[in-house]
């Protein structure tokens, strides 16, 4: 099982990037809506960092897992029981923000919720089940 794990690892930041990438494209045509998919440079320049850290993330504690998974001495099963956990909650953390990339604006008492993730193109809903995971870790 581990060689086919390991066979996926090189694909995991491909698929980030790609995703990145066509999600950058300007895919709504409307008229009315055309001001509001325009992003400032600063805007897009902290969604590449953003997509950066989760791209990288995503391997890095997939990595983290195998290890903890494969690797923990009985000496340390204690730790070992802790770290797996650890590391199972911070790969969902990733992928969960990874899918949402969520900006959050303060409004009075409330709290509006912007994805610039790819959950975007499959609507509200798997946006809230992507925030959902994210804020579960």
């Amino acid at each position: 099982m581990h060689r086919k794990f390991l066979s996926l690892l090189p694909i995991v930041p491909f698929i980030g990037l790609a995703t990145f990438f066509i999600g950058s494209f300007n895919v709504m045509h409307d008229n009315a809506l055309e001001s509001s998919t325009y992003m400032s440079s600063v805007e897009i320049a902290v969604v590449f960092i953003h997509s950066c850290c989760s791209i990288t993330s995503i391997p890095l504690n997939l990595l983290m897992t195998f290890i903890a998974f494969r690797h923990i001495p009985a000496s340390f099963s204690t730790f070992g029981i802790m770290l797996k956990i650890h590391a199972l909650v911070d790969l969902w953390t990733a992928l969960g923000s990874s899918a949402s990339m969520l900006r959050v604006i303060p409004i009075d008492w409330f709290v509006l919720h912007i994805s610039y993730g790819p959950c975007g193109y499959f609507g509200a809903t798997s946006c809230f089940i992507t925030t959902s995971i994210m804020f579960w870790g």
